[in-house]
């Protein structure tokens, strides 16, 4: 007889603790967030990544960002990595743009002598980079406590524009073909496409 009534006892404890253990996983579902239907996971948008922080037609913008936990210190590896940036983009311009130009109305199968037009044009325009001014700023403490510093720069495409035009009309190997009307349809033509394709990067 005590043995039965141990069975019951155990029996019905079973019962009221799986009961109770129903009752909790349906109300952790409930209270669960609801499943991302994207397969991929949730999209993180990275800061300064907006249109107005892209290069366009009339200023070259780069946009650098610097961790530290001395909050100087990344402001300054942010501004370092922002120039180093912009520089690569005036760079790439340049040399794209001389190389272009002088197979169109140079020697267009000399790409040893249009590199060193695009390195010579390149060394001009650095000191335009100094120029660079400060567009926006975004600051952000991560979890470990250090500080996360983004910023954006920008510079006008004008005195680029303008060196490389000097350096083609004062050369007579690109020049012998060079009409200035020519040559700004042609740079307009390619700040339009240069823009574009930095945007869609």
């Amino acid at each position: 007889m005590k043995t039965r009534n141990f069975i019951a006892i155990v029996a019905s404890m079973s019962v009221l603790v799986f009961a109770s253990s129903c009752g909790s996983q349906k109300q952790v579902a409930e209270n669960a967030p609801a499943q991302t239907s994207n397969p991929f996971g949730n999209k993180l948008t990275e800061p300064m990544s907006s249109p107005q922080y892209k290069s366009d037609t009339e200023f070259f913008r780069a946009v650098g960002s610097g961790s530290s936990p001395d909050l100087e210190m990344a402001k300054n590896i942010a501004a370092l990595n922002a120039r180093a940036e912009l520089a690569g983009f005036v760079k790439t311009y340049v040399e794209e743009f001389i190389k272009d130009f002088s197979y169109q109305y140079g020697d267009g199968e000399n790409k040893e002598y249009a590199d060193k037009a695009a390195s010579k044009a390149f060394t001009a325009v650095q000191q335009d980079l100094n120029g660079a001014v400060n567009v926006g700023t975004e600051l952000y403490q991560l979890d470990n406590g250090e500080f996360m510093y983004w910023i954006c720069i920008e510079m006008s495409r004008n005195p680029v524009n303008e060196e490389m035009k000097e350096l083609i009309s004062n050369d007579a190997k690109l020049a012998t073909d060079f009409q200035e009307f020519q040559f700004d349809k042609e740079i307009d033509e390619f700040k339009a496409q240069r823009a574009e394709a930095e945007n869609n990067k």
